[in-house]
């Protein structure tokens, strides 16, 4: 075993290579997301809209807080939870809420 020089009055103890760590799979937490309105501010499917820069998913708490009317166009979306107190327009795609959802705003769904 290979000695490394140690500071006075530290103890030093060794560690078995059979005690190494193993990587894990990357892994997504399930978060609270809200939007921001950080990207074009209208858009659902533009991700610099949101807190964290990502499209919301099955997984998360979605928060639209009162705004101006938000879009979501061309691609169907799925989220754990819902609350949106601003207007919301849903043109053609599928939105999903898993859990509970609640609506403050005008909410219109286009071509259902």
């Amino acid at each position: 075993m290979k000695k490394f020089p140690v500071a006075p009055g530290r103890k030093v103890r060794a560690v078995s290579t059979l005690h190494q760590l193993e990587a894990l799979e990357r892994r997504r937490m399930l978060a609270q997301v809200s939007w921001d309105g950080g990207g074009d501010g209208v858009n659902w499917n533009d991700p610099n809209n949101w807190s964290n820069n990502q499209f919301p998913g099955s997984g998360d708490d979605v928060t639209l807080a009162a705004g101006a009317n938000v879009n979501l166009v061309g691609a169907s979306s799925e989220v754990k939870s819902l609350v949106c107190s601003r207007p919301l327009t849903v043109n053609g795609p599928l939105l999903q809420v898993n859990g509970a959802a609640t609506f403050g705003g005008a909410t219109k769904i286009i071509g259902y």
